[in-house]
């Protein structure tokens, strides 16, 4: 029968996990840094810290979209008489910033001659409820993602 009273070798072992956990941590930080190129790791460091907007890709709002307008026709096919569900969907109602045009690296800005330039507004539907309800708000856009969804009347 063996009898331990010592737990030390235990001890010894956890440390020593956290050490190395440390130590693969660090190893890939740097090889991270020479594999990618100094400027390309400062460059991406002075993106995160300088607080730029950038957009979303377009090719995953379009997939966010259709996955929208999926929940959409589930929404509409469960409650067929109660439309304003579909019309407050995030298919009719959500909208995203995109780096569109320029293709600059932040979410493309509106033009407004009283300088007050906010983000261009793209919604997944051309027939958003939102999309012209502001008529003093420039700089809304449709990305018009197939889908057969009215958002206007909710059918």
């Amino acid at each position: 029968m063996i009898n331990i009273k010592s737990k030390k070798g235990a001890e010894i072992a956890l440390n020593t996990i956290i050490i190395a956990i440390i130590v693969l941590v660090v190893l890939v930080i740097i090889i991270a840094f020479f594999a990618g190129g100094a400027s390309s790791v400062i460059d991406k460091i002075k993106s995160i810290l300088s607080g730029k907007t950038e957009g979303q890709d377009m090719a995953l709002a379009v997939q966010n979209c259709q996955e929208y307008c999926e929940t959409a026709k589930q929404l509409k096919t469960a409650n067929p008489d109660n439309p304003n569900l579909v019309r407050n969907s995030a298919y009719c109602t959500k909208w995203v910033k995109l780096d569109y045009s320029p293709k600059d690296g932040s979410a493309d800005k509106t033009n407004r001659p009283d300088g007050k330039n906010d983000f261009v507004r793209y919604y997944c539907s051309s027939t958003n409820k939102d999309l012209n309800a502001d008529s003093t708000y420039v700089g809304q856009d449709a990305l018009a993602v197939g889908c057969s969804i009215d958002c206007g009347t909710g059918r």
